[in-house]
């Protein structure tokens, strides 16, 4: 009869384990369509696992983002892993609000 117990809480973990994970995944995924930055402009992701982070690491220095923020404007986005968006400003009411 103990033994009964001791699966029966093992299955019970192991289902709240793979609950939470399920609940991390799916939210990961439908975080680009739901977060508030979305509608900032920004450039697009060069890629769905990487984003922008390719082009990050192949720039020299902060060329790139210097390079976005004119294109882009003050305040943008650009997308890390797995699309997640990112919020780059140099607006000084932007950082304040912050």
């Amino acid at each position: 009869m103990l033994t009964l117990a001791v699966h029966d809480i093992l299955w019970a973990v192991g289902a709240a384990l793979l609950a939470c994970a399920a609940f991390k995944i799916i939210r990961v995924l439908l975080l680009p369509y739901t977060s508030s930055l979305r509608d900032l402009p920004g450039p697009p992701a060069s890629s769905w696992l990487l984003g922008n982070v390719s082009e990050l690491m192949a720039a020299e220095d902060f060329a790139l983002h210097f390079e976005w923020l004119e294109k882009y404007g003050p305040t943008m986005k650009y997308n890390v892993w797995f699309k997640l968006p990112e919020l780059l400003t140099i607006d000084a009411r932007a950082i304040n609000h912050v």
